[in-house]
């Protein structure tokens, strides 16, 4: 005869405790034991939490991935403020007399090819948001054992180069 069905609410409450357990090293027979509940039932527990986990990591790191976005979008736009204040022309007054003759101001007037450094960051935030978008080609990788060739040896005692 099979076991009663649990309520959705008990059947929370199980995944609660089968999740402790589990993450403990607790083996399913053991946690089946420890609830009253058959291996069999357990697995399919531990099979749906897994689920969820998955789910949830990757829910997580879309929006950590959306809301670094964000900032980096924001980051940018500052830079380029930033930059274009730095291009705008600039006046200052060296000196001002007045004289018989009327008032006279030694101004100079300056233009400029903006700051180098804003366009590096914006250049920095174009970089990291390839990078958490997945945008940039990987990156080989050589492996090496001091010019020997590598040997991997598999686990029933058979090598391979």
């Amino acid at each position: 005869m099979a076991a009663p069905k649990r309520t959705r609410v008990q059947r929370e409450k199980d995944l609660e405790q089968v999740a402790s357990l589990y993450l403990r090293g607790v083996r399913q027979s053991q946690i089946a034991a420890e609830l009253k509940l058959s291996q069999q039932q357990i697995s399919y527990d531990l099979a749906d939490l897994q689920t969820r986990w998955k789910e949830a990591a990757l829910f997580d790191l879309d929006e950590a991935r959306r809301r670094e976005l964000l900032k980096l979008d924001e980051l940018e736009r500052e830079y380029w403020r930033a930059f274009k204040r730095s291009c705008e022309r600039e006046e200052r007054t060296l000196s001002q007399r007045s004289g018989g003759a009327g008032q006279f101001a030694l101004v100079e007037r300056k233009t400029s090819s903006g700051d180098p450094r804003y366009l590096q960051g914006v250049e920095r935030c174009i970089d990291r948001r390839c990078k958490l978008l997945g945008l940039d080609a990987p990156e080989r990788r050589d492996v090496t054992s001091g010019g020997a060739p590598v040997r991997f040896v598999l686990s029933w005692g058979d090598d391979i180069e």
